[in-house]
């Protein structure tokens, strides 16, 4: 009898630890399962973020290199516009000195000195309105040629803008969706089924207790990158 019942005993304390084995084993697999998963999730919102790297910062350059045109095409339009003002003022004592000249030299001019010293300064007078006439004309030419770059260039930042739109969408969804990932991954982190795993494994540098605190204030692709590190760290661990 007493026999027996050490048999029955010794079975029963078997199937206990075989339950709580199992039990331990499937509790396990769970967590291991939520690690993989966030893991995965974390190696395309990379992927993504890799992708958008090149885009980004063909944006910054291209911005850099427009804003760069933009100063000096305000440089040069403001020296035509100075040099317009200029020969409007030159243009002005032009004709003043014009109309003082008509108003000194009448056909009853009769002196023969003042005829001469007339037909001197009527001489000087066409030699300044040829000038004149040569300086509006490249003036002019520098008028359109500005403002036919100044066209150009109004159309290669406006299709720059549409793109900088675009690219800044497509990052901001990023940012949407790594941040809610995060979310799931500073809760995951403070799970009692993680300090389980990490208890269960050398330590990781990437998942103490400073990294993970840092997660809510490092910049989002700091952070994805911080996070993952972790991850993948616990995941090698565990194999």
């Amino acid at each position: 009898m007493r026999s027996g019942g050490l048999s029955l005993l010794i079975g029963f304390v078997a199937a206990i630890s075989s339950l709580m084995l199992s039990l331990g084993q499937a509790f396990g697999q769970t967590d291991t399962l939520q690690l993989n998963a966030l893991t995965q999730e974390g190696d395309l919102l990379l992927d993504e973020r890799t992708a958008l790297e090149p885009l980004q910062q063909n944006l910054v350059e291209q911005g850099d290199k427009l804003r760069a045109e933009e100063k000096s095409l305000r440089a040069e339009v403001q020296a035509v516009n100075d040099g317009i003002n200029t020969f409007n003022s030159t243009m002005d004592a032009f004709n003043d000195d014009a109309k003082a000249h008509k108003a000194a030299c009448t056909e009853q001019t009769k002196e023969a000195n003042d005829v001469a010293a007339c037909n001197e300064r009527a001489g000087e007078l066409r030699d300044r309105a040829q000038k004149l006439d040569a300086e509006r004309a490249q003036l002019i030419a520098r008028q359109e040629d500005i403002n036919k770059r100044v066209r150009g260039f109004n159309a290669t930042s406006a299709e720059f803008n549409k793109r900088k739109q675009e690219g800044d969408a497509q990052t901001s969804a990023s940012d949407r969706d790594v941040q809610e990932w995060l979310t799931r991954v500073r809760e995951f982190f403070l799970s009692s089924e993680f300090k389980t795993m990490s208890a269960g494994v050398s330590p990781i540098p990437a998942c103490d207790e400073s990294s993970i605190g840092s997660l809510g204030t490092a910049r989002v692709a700091q952070a994805l990158k911080q996070a993952q590190t972790c991850l993948k760290a616990m995941q090698a661990a565990l194999r």
